[in-house]
C-alpha cells in the first residue's frame, strides 16, 4: 500500500481474525500493529496507544484488573477537585445549626473562609482572596437568578493561578455576615469559589492559554 513499507501493515484476515481494535479504523486504512490487540492484552502499556482528544493532556492507564481508572485527563482536573471539596466544607460549615443553643456559629465570613482554606491548603494550594463584602454574589453570564455559574469574565483573577471566595447569602447581592446573624434557617447559602488555572508547562500554555474554573455550592442552612 501507497505510503507504508512492505510487512509494516497485516495484509490477510487470518492475521487479524479475533483481534479487537484500540482505536476506531476507518474504511481503507491500513492496519498496523499498534491498532489492534489480542482480547486480555489490552491492559497497561496497550491503552498508550489510544489517540488523545484535543483539549486533554492524558490518557489514565489501568494497572490491573482489581484496580485502574479509565477516561482522559483535562488539564485542570486536580485542581477542579480540589476546588470542589474546597466549596463544599466552607457551604457544610456555614450551614451547620446547633439545635441546643438555637444558633448558626459558623454562618460567618471568618468561619467558612477557614474551612474552605483548610481544604485548599490539604490541597497545596494557596488561601483564597475573600471578596466580601465588596462583592457578595459575582455577576453570572447567563442571568440566571441563583448566582449558579456561569460567570462573567471579571468574576474569576486576572492572575493566573489565585482562588477568590465569594460567599453569597440568601441569594442576596451585598448581603453580608462578620458574625453570625440569627434567624437564617431554611434560607440559602452559596459559597463560590473560582480559579484562573495556567497549565504547569509553557508549551501547554502556549496551546490552551488559561482556564476559568468555578464551584458552587448552594445549600439551604439547617434551622429553624
Amino acid at each position: 500500500m501507497s505510503g507504508y513499507p512492505t510487512g509494516s501493515f497485516f495484509s490477510k484476515v487470518d492475521q487479524v481474525k479475533g483481534m479487537v481494535p484500540l482505536v476506531t479504523i476507518s474504511a481503507g486504512q491500513p492496519i498496523t500493529g499498534n491498532l489492534i490487540a489480542k482480547p486480555g492484552t489490552t491492559l497497561g502499556s496497550q491503552s498508550a496507544f489510544l489517540p488523545i482528544p484535543s483539549g486533554y493532556v492524558a490518557v489514565t492507564l489501568p494497572t490491573s484488573e482489581q484496580q485502574g481508572v479509565g477516561g482522559y485527563i483535562q488539564p485542570d482536573d486536580y485542581i477542579s477537585e480540589a476546588l470542589a471539596h474546597a466549596a463544599r466544607e466552607g457551604a457544610r460549615h456555614g450551614t451547620w445549626f446547633d439545635a441546643g443553643t438555637v444558633t448558626w456559629p459558623y454562618l460567618s465570613d471568618a468561619e467558612i473562609k477557614s474551612a474552605v482554606d483548610q481544604e485548599l491548603a490539604g490541597s497545596s494550594l494557596a488561601p483564597s482572596t475573600l471578596k466580601n463584602p465588596g462583592t457578595t454574589c459575582p455577576a453570572v453570564a447567563d442571568g440566571n437568578a441563583y448566582h449558579n455559574p456561569p460567570y462573567a469574565t471579571s468574576a474569576y483573577p486576572s492572575t493566573a493561578d489565585q482562588t477568590w471566595l465569594y460567599i453569597c447569602y440568601d441569594n442576596s447581592p451585598g448581603t453580608d455576615y462578620g458574625s453570625p446573624p440569627s434567624g437564617l434557617g431554611q434560607h440559602d447559602l452559596n459559597v463560590i469559589v473560582v480559579y484562573t488555572y495556567s497549565p504547569l508547562t509553557p508549551l501547554l500554555v502556549g496551546q490552551f492559554g488559561t482556564f476559568h474554573l468555578a464551584n458552587n455550592i448552594h445549600l439551604t442552612i439547617q434551622g429553624p
